[in-house]
C-alpha cells in the first residue's frame, strides 16, 4: 500500500515587506482582475476561463489537506500581488512554482 501523504498546515511566511498567506474565498475578485489586465494570464501560466473555475481553482489551493501541495497568496497589506505554490510535495521534495 502506499504511504499516505501527511497533511500539511497552513502557515503565513511574513517576507520583509510581504507577507506569504493562505488564499480566501475573498481573493477571488483581486485575482480574477489581475488575470484581466494586460499581461495578467502571463504570470498565471494556465487557461482559467471562468470567474467558476477560478472560485474551484482557490478553493484546491487553500486545502492543504492531501500534503502534497502548500500555496499561498503573495500580499503588500491588502494588495494581492502574485501566487507561490509548493506542488508535487513528496519526501521532502516538490516544485517551487
Amino acid at each position: 500500500m502506499p504511504d499516505t501523504p501527511t497533511p500539511i498546515e497552513p502557515v503565513e511566511v511574513p517576507a520583509g515587506e510581504f507577507l506569504l498567506r493562505r488564499w480566501r474565498r475573498d481573493d477571488v475578485d483581486a485575482y480574477w482582475a489581475g488575470l484581466q489586465s494586460p499581461g495578467g494570464r502571463l504570470w498565471h501560466g494556465s487557461t482559467l476561463g471562468s470567474r467558476d473555475d477560478l472560485v474551484a481553482t482557490l478553493a484546491r489551493r487553500r486545502d492543504w489537506t492531501t500534503g502534497d501541495h502548500a500555496s499561498w497568496a503573495l500580499v503588500d497589506g491588502a494588495d494581492l500581488l502574485g501566487s507561490i505554490s509548493v506542488h508535487r510535495i513528496d519526501q521532502g521534495d516538490g516544485e517551487l512554482g
